[in-house]
């Protein structure tokens, strides 16, 4: 490896580059940067990172890539040489309900580790150590109270010869049956080892000791000189409380400090954490609301609403009132909803039944939706089985460690260094040690320190997410690889970035390359180098501008268009409060712009997305956005605010066949305009004939892909272009209709800016164009994959289809707009803000960037 200066790229030509030839220097930090679909993405990740993966994992055996997803072939003539290469996203995947904080920077297999073989194991209800209890002892508990029986001690033939000695014969034994005590007879299957009495135990000590028993493991049988008692006993016993005499559960691996699998997950939540509860808040969503008024909300469904009927009836039987709001109902009432009576099986049965349909699909889905999770009582949110939750490095316990914030758990674990290193297993663990702190460390310095360790991964924000495999990535010891970051400073305040750079740096010292997409000068201005991609964005990008040292630019694209007017009044409460925080005294102005800052760990996301949008959404409509226990006190704000609307970064969810058209609603409406074409009139088309989805209008041959696919096996697949409808998806007669100005094909292949202004439009769809103007993505064309997006086209597009209807007179929250963005793309998001509040709307915009803080009217740090 060391003969190569440079990854030498020749010939990249995926998705809108232009057969580009690149050079980027190994061992060096290279930061790609430029205008939101101008091809930095695709070049780092669709094209280097993509490749570099595949022919590497290329590399091994035929049995074993075969167990593996190797990546599509990417268009590109060369890359030389391959490094192993790691890559981050730009969101927070879809992952189970399993995986916490901990596992994703990989602190908890080095921490299992360590408790493993250093932890001692204490009594749950007493807190101290688990003893073995002496052969003596045992024998004290097992033996009949007469002090002057004689006890014979006898043990397998076999190991009579490992342990004593073929040449010393006993002086008994005993058959197997254990039907005679004789003299010795070599034929018998036990030999006696000693006797002794209940009342001189001494004598069984003193025995083990000549007979240097003390190392064997197998088992002695004990019998009395009538043989009216016998019974096996264990050289070994399991441990057990001085206090209590409870026996220890034995740890034989570090697996049992896992949730990952049977042996160390919590029994009661299956090493989830949380269990599933039906929640009456869900059950009644508006208790204000009568039976009559189809308050109980469980009973609306399709499925149960002979069940709403049968409940009104018992309810006259038993007089009660069906206009009285439920929240007036006497006691009663709830038996009778849960229990039941007469003809109504009640809420309890109904789950019995639900739950047996579990199989289903559907059901498992409106199960879920009307369950709560709640934190695990028996684990208390640990995950593990509480055989190990008590097991203690000097004072600390592993339940009390998973229950720390990585902050916590860093200092924790400093502590503990100077009495871990005095012990003889030291060497042992040492390495697992030194890799938690150096995880931790880095945590901390990335601004993680207040994450819980079991804090479900999939519940905090992208932005956490991004730094949380940052952490994993800036641990790993080792060089000779690369690492894609795709906006790694995503969220950060600048002395965050600072920390990230130092981070960075390390990696790099250790002999890796590093390359950024991003668009923070700071990271841009301390690269070693730095690489454009332009000039513009889609077909007017795919080009390396410039390459070399950073160079600060004039930014000219002033956002235009600004709204400056002021409104009196605020959106304000007295105290909001969420989980364990709070936030108080808050004045929000009214149709302005607030720009809201602060570190990490400031929790802005949670207390005014989770918890004020969450709580306005249901004082306004009735309905939450979030299902917690966000309280607020003193709440006011206009009474004619109609909606409000949350705006995060969580990714585009999209099918294989999802494209821009369809996000955004544009595709129905072009189809629809073929369809009412003379030309297809004429022919009895519909608008389902124009689709690749329906079997109306898709290619027979290709299922509506556009290519083939041949499985080679153990080899690469080999995929080709459609030869019956050339890859237009669609059957070519349909495919080849025209307009006028184009064809089908065509209308949804071009560039929006080239097809749309062709189209007539109705008032929802100029309203759409327009946004997509502002928004700058009508480069795009409709049946652009979402797949195929970068992250700032991706950020804009989701925005895009969450504005199909026209927003006034409401408050709208928005958080890390800047992702993935250029300023000049910025000044387009500022511009659209400022149109929203034209229309009476009020904005709260979450989001580190100082771009955006001349263009607020109000800025608050948090």
């Amino acid at each position: 490896m060391n003969q190569f200066t440079h990854i030498d790229i020749k010939g990249a030509r995926t998705n809108n580059l232009k057969n580009i030839d690149l050079k980027i220097k190994i061992g060096s930090i290279t930061c790609f940067y430029g205008p939101s679909g101008s091809g930095k993405s695709t070049l780092a990740f669709h094209t280097l990172l993509t490749e570099s993966k595949r022919r590497f994992m290329n590399s091994f055996p035929s049995d074993v890539k075969f167990f593996w997803d190797l990546p599509n072939v990417v268009d590109v003539d060369s890359i030389n040489p391959v490094l192993p290469v790691w890559g981050l996203a730009q969101n927070n995947p879809i992952i189970g309900s399993r995986p916490a904080v901990a596992d994703i920077i990989g602190l908890s297999d080095q921490v299992q580790k360590i408790f493993y073989l250093a932890g001692k194991n204490t009594c749950p209800d007493h807190e101290v150590e688990y003893v073995e209890k002496g052969i003596e002892q045992r024998l004290q508990s097992l033996l009949e109270d007469s002090s002057e029986e004689v006890y014979h001690c006898f043990i397998a033939k076999n190991d009579y010869q490992k342990v004593v000695s073929s040449h010393v014969l006993p002086s008994r034994s005993v058959d197997a049956d254990l039907t005679e005590l004789r003299d010795f007879n070599s034929e018998d299957y036990y030999f006696e080892l000693f006797r002794f009495k209940k009342s001189k135990m001494d004598k069984v000590s003193k025995s083990f000791k000549e007979l240097n028993l003390t190392e064997f493991r197998g088992n002695f049988l004990i019998v009395s000189k009538s043989l009216a008692e016998s019974f096996y006993l264990p050289v070994k016993s399991n441990r057990v409380c001085p206090e209590c005499d409870s026996e220890e559960v034995e740890v034989k691996s570090y697996e049992y400090f896992s949730p990952y699998n049977a042996l160390g997950a919590c029994d009661n939540c299956q090493g989830h954490g949380m269990t599933l509860e039906y929640d009456i808040k869900k059950l009644i969503k508006d208790p204000s609301l009568s039976v009559r008024e189809d308050g109980v909300s469980f009973l609306t469904n399709k499925r149960l609403s002979m069940e709403n009927s049968r409940l009104k009836n018992e309810m006259k039987k038993a007089g009660l009132d069906l206009d009285t709001p439920i929240e007036k109902l006497p006691k009663a009432f709830m038996t009778l909803l849960y229990n039941g009576k007469g003809s109504y099986c009640g809420f309890n049965e109904l789950f019995d039944y639900l739950e047996s349909k579990r199989y289903k699909r559907s059901v498992r889905i409106f199960l879920r939706s009307i369950q709560t999770e709640r934190v695990c009582t028996v684990c208390n949110g640990t995950r593990v089985n509480q055989n190990v939750l008590n097991v203690l490095l000097n004072d600390l316990s592993y339940e009390n460690l998973l229950s720390m914030n990585l902050g916590e758990a860093y200092i924790s674990l400093l502590e503990l260094k100077s009495n871990l290193s005095k012990s003889d297993l030291w060497p042992k663990y040492k390495s697992s040690y030194e890799n938690a702190v150096l995880i931790l460390e880095k945590a901390n310095h990335l601004g993680l320190s207040h994450l819980p360790l079991t804090k479900k991964a999939r519940t905090i924000s992208t932005g956490e997410y991004q730094r949380l495999l940052l952490v994993k990535y800036l641990s790993y010891s080792g060089n000779g690889s690369l690492f894609v970051l795709d906006e790694p400073s995503l969220g950060l305040t600048k002395n965050e970035q600072e920390a990230l750079w130092k981070c960075l740096v390390d990696l790099k010292e250790q002999g890796n390359t590093i390359i950024l997409v991003d668009h923070s000068e700071y990271l841009q201005k301390m690269s070693d180098e730095v690489i454009l991609m332009g000039p513009g964005a889609g077909n007017e990008g795919g080009e390396v501008v410039y390459q070399g040292k950073f160079k600060k630019s004039k930014f000219n694209d002033l956002p235009q268009d600004l709204y400056d007017k002021k409104r009196k009044g605020s959106l304000e409460f007295k105290e909001l409060t969420i989980e364990d925080h709070a936030l108080k005294n808050i004045k929000l102005p009214l149709n302005q712009l607030t720009l809201v800052k602060g570190g990490t760990g400031s929790i802005k996301t949670k207390l005014l997305i989770e918890g004020l949008a969450n709580l306005l959404s249901y004082e306004i409509k009735g309905e939450k956005l979030f299902f917690n226990d966000a309280k607020v006190k003193g709440l006011q704000y206009p009474m004619d605010t109609l909606d409000v609307f949350s705006f995060g970064t969580s990714p585009l969810r999209s099918s294989s066949r999802s494209s821009v058209g369809t996000m955004i609603g544009v595709t129905p409406i072009l189809r629809k305009h073929f369809a009412d074409l003379p030309v297809s009139k004429s022919m009895g088309l519909l608008a389902g004939n124009f689709s690749p989805n329906s079997d109306l209008g898709k290619c027979t041959s290709c299922d509506g892909k556009g290519t083939k696919v041949i499985d080679m096996q153990f080899l690469e697949d080999l995929e080709f272009t459609c030869e019956d409808c050339k890859g237009m998806k669609l059957k070519p007669l349909y495919a080849t209709i025209h307009d006028g100005n184009f064809s089908v094909h065509e209308s949804f292949s071009l560039p929006m800016n080239r097809v749309l202004p062709q189209v007539r439009m109705t008032p929802k769809m100029k309203r759409i164009w327009e946004y997509i103007k502002i928004l700058n993505l009508d480069y795009l064309s409709l049946d652009r994959e979402l797949s195929s997006l970068s992250g700032g086209e991706g950020q804009r597009l989701k925005l895009l289809s969450a504005m199909q209807k026209e927003i006034s007179n409401s408050v709208l929250f928005f958080e890390n707009l800047s992702f993935g963005l250029s300023k000049k793309e910025m000044a387009k998001i500022v511009e659209l803000l400022h149109r929203l509040l034209s229309m009476n709307n009020t904005i709260v915009l979450i989001d580190e960037n100082e771009f955006f803080e001349d263009y607020a009217h109000k800025i608050m740090k948090m």
